[in-house]
């Protein structure tokens, strides 16, 4: 990570943020307490996050807006608790091995058992196609991770999480892979989201010259 050696000042403020969310992790398991504390340490986790997904620190260290705050105060008093404590196993933001590099470096956002559970903060509360397409690139993605690693869950279901209304939605992971074109699908993916990965990765680097030079051509 090249900005480590070149932005000193940034990389100490991200230690320290990792740390003060782990401090304040321990403090709630012990307290129950959801303080706004935490609440600031999560906001900057999403914050560095952006380091991992490769487009660097999402915002201002150490900021934060009271409405953001109250906000994620009521995604967590909707969480329909029952719903996901009662899972065996519970895998946050799993990557899938080796073939999460087909795609820049995939994770989901949960898996619980054999359930995978994809969270959307949307309004809306619908299944969106894009929604839909997404699970099936994370079940293609879980099948590739278990013929590489014996311990990754089999999903026998997958879902939508729908974090602002505190609804979860499932079904049958067999829709995806007892489809007819399941196992062609799955070969292509193996193959195209490299060269797809790439060439979007190359388009918006393009872009960002193009924002530096305006007027080049």
């Amino acid at each position: 990570m090249e900005w480590v050696s070149t932005q000193p000042a940034l990389f100490k403020k991200v230690c320290e943020s990792i740390a003060r969310a782990e401090f304040e992790y321990k403090r709630y398991i012990q307290s129950g307490d959801l303080s706004d504390k935490l609440i600031e340490a999560s906001i900057d986790l999403a914050k560095i996050d952006g380091i991992y997904r490769g487009g660097g620190v999402r915002g201002t260290l150490g900021k934060y807006e009271n409405g953001d705050i109250e906000d994620l105060k009521k995604l967590v008093e909707v969480i329909p608790k029952e719903e996901f404590a009662k899972a065996n196993r519970y895998l946050l933001n799993p990557t899938f091995g080796e073939a999460s590099s087909l795609v820049g470096g995939a994770d989901c956002d949960i898996i619980m058992d054999d359930t995978l559970i994809d969270i959307k903060t949307t309004k809306y509360l619908k299944l969106d196609i894009r929604y839909w397409r997404q699970l099936v690139g994370y079940c293609a993605l879980a099948d590739l991770a278990k013929e590489e690693m014996d311990y990754f869950p089999r999903i026998k279901q997958v879902g939508v999480y729908y974090s602002r209304h505190g609804r979860l939605w499932t079904t049958d992971a067999s829709q995806i892979y007892e489809n007819s074109g399941y196992e062609n699908f799955k070969k292509w993916f193996k193959k195209a989201p490299k060269e797809i990965w790439k060439r979007e990765r190359e388009e918006i680097l393009q872009q960002l010259i193009d924002r530096r030079n305006p007027g080049h051509s």
